[in-house]
């Protein structure tokens, strides 16, 4: 095999063990689609002990532990792996109450203002002026400081149109994916595979690699993206665990690709003699057989 160089930042997925110990790559057991991955970078690091050598300028090393680690960052944010990585699972939930915070509106000119969502049925709403003075609900013709709501529309006074306010209010979701750290207990370990093209670093030939990690946990800080005008990375630390009796901790595969000659195939157009044949003629003889 010839020298190599990573071209691209590979991809990765991660597999929950069975409640028994076993690991089955099922598509039920599988996290993958996890997103744009910015880098994947794996490290070892080895730990040893020193002694002195009395008679020698030069210490002794003797290794002692070894530690491994998969750094992952990524451009993209999927729940579905973040829940995995904090030792849980994502679940769609029905008729849940979520929270629209401070939507901001102008009153128009016929004295309403349209929410983004239609506010639960004897729900919290909360309406704040650009003053900071709360309007209060009426159930009919409002005045000046009052609003009516139907559906999720709200009505105004006259005298309020044009006037700034923020509506704070609950509303019912349906098809919410949810997911929360949990209460307690610690984290499964999990199963990670890495994939990647990699090429000879005289670019002649590919390599299609993979990184099996057999067990791992994520570790230290595992923060999501930081809310904000730009979008941002985030990474994860996969810290690699004791294998599973009779496995490697960490496996690595490099299976040959095509030879690459400016199109992925030998002579330039995915035959050997340049024509998908072996004599230029579409047979093996020149004659059709």
């Amino acid at each position: 095999m010839r020298p190599i160089v990573f071209k691209e930042a590979g991809k990765i997925m991660l597999v929950y063990y069975n409640p028994d110990g076993t690991l089955s790559r099922t598509p039920t057991n599988i996290v993958s689609n996890i997103g744009k991955v910015a880098s994947i970078a794996p490290s070892v690091t080895w730990n040893t002990s020193n002694l002195t050598d009395g008679n020698s300028p030069w210490d002794m090393h003797f290794d002692t532990t070894q530690t491994g680690q998969i750094v992952v960052t990524m451009s993209e944010f999927q729940p579905k792996l973040y829940a995995a990585l904090i030792g849980t699972k994502t679940e769609i939930k029905t008729n849940k109450i979520l929270w629209a915070i401070d939507e901001e509106f102008t009153i128009e000119a016929d004295a309403t203002v349209t929410l983004a969502h239609t506010p639960k049925t004897k729900g919290t709403i909360v309406v704040i002026g650009g003053d900071g003075t709360e309007f209060t609900k009426a159930e009919t013709g409002p005045t000046a400081g009052q609003y009516t709501i139907a559906t999720n529309k709200l009505t105004f006074a006259t005298d309020d149109v044009g006037k700034a306010v923020f509506v704070t209010y609950e509303w019912e979701a349906s098809d919410v994916l949810n997911f929360g750290l949990p209460a307690k207990g610690s984290r499964p370990a999990l199963h990670a595979v890495v994939s990647g093209l990699v090429s000879s670093a005289d670019g002649v030939t590919n390599y299609y690699t993979n990184i099996f990690i057999d067990k791992c946990k994520a570790t230290g800080d595992l923060a999501s993206p930081q809310m904000g005008r730009e979008p941002q990375p985030w990474n994860f630390t996969l810290q690699v665990l004791p294998p599973r009796p009779g496995i490697k901790p960490v496996d690595y595969d490099f299976a040959p690709s095509v030879t690459v000659y400016g199109n992925g195939t030998e002579n330039g157009n995915g035959t050997e003699n340049g024509n998908g044949t072996e004599n230029g003629d579409g047979t093996e003889n020149g004659d059709g057989e």
